[in-house]
């Protein structure tokens, strides 16, 4: 009995100091409440500076119906390519890996797609790449979504101890 007692008050702890580390993005130059959270949700726009921790995301550009200059490269029927400009800073004094889960593009349905993986795109954002300490990293991110969509998100988060960051595009 005193076994199993212990054993939910060190997993009620663990649960307790997980969730105190989570990180919530927010909007540098926004002012905060008393309580220190942001005033504003957590769902940005297109140019903001959002930092996360020790990182700064700016989703810097949009193109809607990106076209490849290769004929082999065509988004599939009722589908068209969204290729997103972003930039990102890591002022910490650690790495940060980056793999192309931690992008995604969600959809009117909430669908949610990570890249595409395509040689030509212009200026490509490296799909797995580490970010070193105070490093700077920019380029292009290729998504394919049903054509016309007005509702699209893009969605980041490098670590499962972060909120999500969604841009509204």
């Amino acid at each position: 009995m005193k076994k199993t007692l212990a054993l939910v008050l060190c997993l009620g702890l663990i649960t307790f100091l997980l969730l105190a580390c989570i990180s919530t993005p927010e909007k540098i130059g926004e002012k905060k409440t008393q309580k220190g959270k942001s005033t504003k949700s957590l769902e940005f726009k297109a140019g903001d500076e959002i930092k996360i921790r020790e990182k700064i995301l700016v989703v810097a550009g949009i193109t809607r119906n990106w076209q490849s200059s290769s004929q082999f490269m065509e988004p599939s029927e009722g589908k068209e390519f969204v290729l997103i400009g972003i930039s990102l800073a890591n002022l910490g004094q650690n790495a940060i890996d980056l793999s192309p889960w931690d992008f995604k593009i969600q959809d009117s349905a909430g669908v949610r797609t990570t890249p595409s993986s395509y040689p030509d795109i212009p200026e490509a954002f490296p799909l797995f790449v580490e970010l070193g300490p105070q490093g700077k990293l920019s380029g292009n991110l290729l998504f394919e979504v049903k054509a016309g969509d007005q509702s699209l998100k893009f969605i980041f988060r490098s670590s499962p101890f972060e909120a999500e960051v969604v841009v509204n595009l």
